[in-house]
């Protein structure tokens, strides 16, 4: 009896080569069944920008890139970027803090954007925390913050606490009040003399002098006292007879003063000399004159104390002056209206 032959497992290479294939299949399919949903599950990654030029101690980059990675449960900031998150931080009209988050695409379209509004009370810090924080819950699609947000271990730069005002200084001197002008000197008193022509008291024009006086009794009127005389003059009122006449005459009355322009009215009395000189006997006679008299005046001051005075006084006689020789008719008199234009240089004291 044979003893059986035990057979060995012969292998074939043809079909080790097709197991081998489609083993290599299944893997490939495995792959790509496995590799859309591993895409799908994976969230986009960001690029940070941030801008606060009108806040510079805001404007800290490295610092939003380091709280918005501390709050973010995912690596969303690690290359490389699909989408850009650019941040803005500016100071509202109550003197808040106004943040602008925009997420955008690369190809700068908007795809969502956030309006926050912090209180002036806060520091940049905290704004740039609150302005990560609410990025993060975008960019996770979380629907509210966690129970317990994790706060940042240590901030930069913590918040400036409030100076207090300093302390309130003396109040400010008043200025030196500057010294104030000497009042002027009230003169009261004057005294003035100059010359004069004469028109009326005499047959003829004749010059003269004059001085007066007065007494400022308030600031615009004066009391004044004027005496005059004129020069001797040689004229023949009687004819072929020649006569030496002279007058002199005095004045006193009240004087309003407005500046330099001035009214006068007063009293006028006086007296007129005549004698005859071609004669063999002279005949001396003196006449008076008494009347009322109306002022101007212009004057102009020359210094503290000195004014010039330019005059005109006009008087109607009431009783006037005649002359006649020996028993004969009265051949002159005093013209009824008179007239002085003079000028003089007054001493305030």
């Amino acid at each position: 009896m044979h003893p059986e032959k035990i057979r060995e497992p012969v292998f074939h290479p043809t079909k080790r080569r097709a197991n081998l294939g489609l083993a290599v299949l299944l893997l490939m399919l495995a792959m790509l069944a496995v590799t859309p949903a591993a895409a799908e599950a994976e969230s986009p990654h960001y690029r940070v920008e941030l801008s606060a030029k009108e806040l510079p101690a805001c404007d800290r980059l490295q610092d939003f890139e380091g709280l918005l990675d501390l709050v973010l449960a995912e690596p969303l900031l690690d290359p490389p970027a699909s989408r850009v998150l650019s941040t803005r931080i500016v100071r509202t009209s109550t003197g808040g803090y106004g943040v602008d988050l925009v997420f955008k695409d690369l190809d700068d379209q908007v795809l969502d954007t956030i309006h926050r509004e912090y209180p002036a009370a806060m520091c940049c810090h905290e704004v740039l925390y609150k302005a990560a924080l609410a990025a993060a819950l975008w960019m996770e699609k979380r629907e509210a913050p966690p129970e317990e947000l994790p706060a940042p271990a240590k901030a930069p730069e913590p918040c400036p606490s409030p100076k207090p005002p300093p302390p309130a200084g003396p109040p400010p001197s008043a200025p030196p009040t500057p010294p104030s002008p000497p009042l002027p000197v009230e003169r009261r008193w004057f005294l003035g003399t100059g010359g004069l022509f004469a028109i009326g008291i005499a047959p003829e024009v004749v010059g003269g002098a004059h001085i007066g006086g007065g007494y400022r009794v308030a600031k615009r009127w004066t009391i004044e006292a004027n005496a005059r005389a004129t020069f001797p003059l040689l004229t023949r009122p009687l004819g072929m007879t020649l006569v030496r006449m002279h007058t002199a005459s005095t004045s006193l009355g009240p004087c309003y003063l407005r500046e330099s322009f001035g009214v006068c009215g007063g009293v006028v009395a006086g007296a007129t000399w005549a004698e005859t000189v071609n004669r063999t006997y002279p005949n001396p006679s003196r006449s008076h004159f008494v009347g009322l008299a109306i002022r101007g005046l212009l004057e102009h001051p020359i210094g503290d104390r000195l004014k010039v005075r330019m005059d005109v006084e006009i008087a109607g006689n009431l009783f006037r002056s005649r002359f006649k020789a020996e028993e004969q008719p009265t051949r002159w008199r005093t013209e009824p209206v008179t007239a002085n234009f003079g000028a003089s240089l007054l001493y305030w004291f």
